[in-house]
């Protein structure tokens, strides 16, 4: 193989926004492909770790 083209992502807090980036990423048609690092899924209640008072997307159960 000649050379292996990887997209990287890592932490997202699922509930604080939309993260078009990931949409983009998956329409790429250039990547072998996508290694993703973890995220703050389940790890936190709604509103407890992000940057604005909003809870785009809540997720249940709340916690783990």
């Amino acid at each position: 193989m000649d050379r292996l083209k990887f997209g990287v992502v890592s932490c997202a807090n699922w509930q604080a926004g939309y993260f078009s980036s990931y949409r983009h990423l998956a329409a790429r048609g250039d990547l072998d492909a996508v290694l993703h690092l973890g995220d703050y899924l389940y790890e936190y209640g709604p509103g407890e770790y992000q940057a604005r008072d909003v809870v785009v997307r809540p997720h249940e159960p709340p916690t783990k």
